[in-house]
């Protein structure tokens, strides 16, 4: 019995209390589409985007290089490249009347599939076959379902964010490749941590959602960037679960994780895994049980902020 009561106890747990999420997440309704990997964006106040963002800057009049302001966003991915979708909010109804007309003039050369608006939303996806027909029908009819029912197994990952993070909750979403996600983050700044994601796919990790947080968010950039963190002045907080008690959890991240260039830092009265993987990326990882979880800023002292936000969380709930 005694030998089963220490097992129980490096299993350990984690504490879902009342977690600070993004404005109108806990009432977001989604298309009922199997996804991959869905985010959802709703600063506190409406954010700048650039028309000519949709174009890739194929088009030069000038007329298209025209700001407006989004309210939310959301982009739903099931297949990287080929089935995927996005769907923007404008404050301003003839903000997605424009942009739209803007995508259509190189839905061709950009490879996107459809284009179409509604009052004040645009939505644009990379998707022709019965996925994306399914997802186009449910956005135009308001055929939707409650977030917390479609993407069950995110959201109860959500739930153990902290409830008092030092920055404002400005995006939130999910990707069920957890290794995947992180070798691309890392591929965007020069590196990788091959130790590290090998063991994702050990400890057999399950879907991964995170929370992006915002004090001052900048202008939403017309693509991808490897400094997305310092561009969007945005931070991360990151958690998945492992299929394995927190015991081998524990063992096999230690053995891990010297080889993956993590080092260890103290944050108040505990401590986490930390890396400056370049110096505008800086991440950190803690385990609590079978729980992973990870903050990822462009400077130290917001990516372990964020941690201490983590363990004060965890430890007092």
């Amino acid at each position: 019995m005694a030998v089963f009561a220490l097992l129980l106890t490096a299993c350990g747990g984690t504490d879902d209390g009342n977690p600070q999420l993004p404005e109108g997440l806990d009432t977001q309704m989604v298309a009922p589409v199997d996804a991959n990997a869905y985010f959802y964006l709703h600063p506190p106040e409406p954010v700048v985007l650039v028309e000519d963002a949709f174009t890739g800057g194929d088009v030069m009049s000038t007329d298209l290089h025209v700001i407006h302001q989004v309210e939310s966003m959301e982009g739903i991915v099931r297949d990287l490249g080929v089935d995927q979708a996005l769907r923007v909010t404008f404050r301003l109804d003839h903000g997605a009347e424009r942009v739209a007309e803007a995508a259509l003039s190189v839905a061709d050369n950009a490879g996107v599939d459809w284009v179409s608006f509604e009052d004040r939303h645009l939505s644009l996806g990379r998707a022709s076959g019965p996925w994306g027909e399914s997802l186009r029908e449910a956005w135009a009819s308001d055929n939707l379902v409650p977030i917390q029912e479609q993407y069950e197994d995110a959201w109860e990952l959500l739930k153990l964010m902290p409830p008092d993070p030092p920055m404002r909750p400005i995006a939130a979403g999910f990707a069920r490749d957890v290794a995947g996600l992180v070798d691309q983050l890392l591929a965007s700044r020069g590196t990788s941590m091959p130790g590290l994601t090998d063991g994702f796919g050990f400890l057999r990790i399950g879907p991964i959602a995170f929370v992006g947080y915002s004090d001052q968010l900048g202008d939403l950039p017309g693509g991808a960037t490897g400094s997305i963190l310092r561009d969007l002045n945005v931070g991360l907080i990151a958690v998945t679960q492992s299929g394995y008690p927190g015991f081998i959890v524990d063992f096999t991240f230690n053995n891990l994780s010297g080889g993956s260039g993590l080092v260890e830092v103290e944050i108040g009265e505990s401590s986490a895994s930390y890396r400056e993987v370049s110096p505008d990326f800086h991440l950190t990882i803690k385990t609590f049980g079978s729980t992973f979880f990870f903050t990822a800023a462009s400077t130290r002292k917001q990516a372990l902020a964020l941690m201490a936000s983590v363990i004060a969380s965890q430890v007092e709930g």
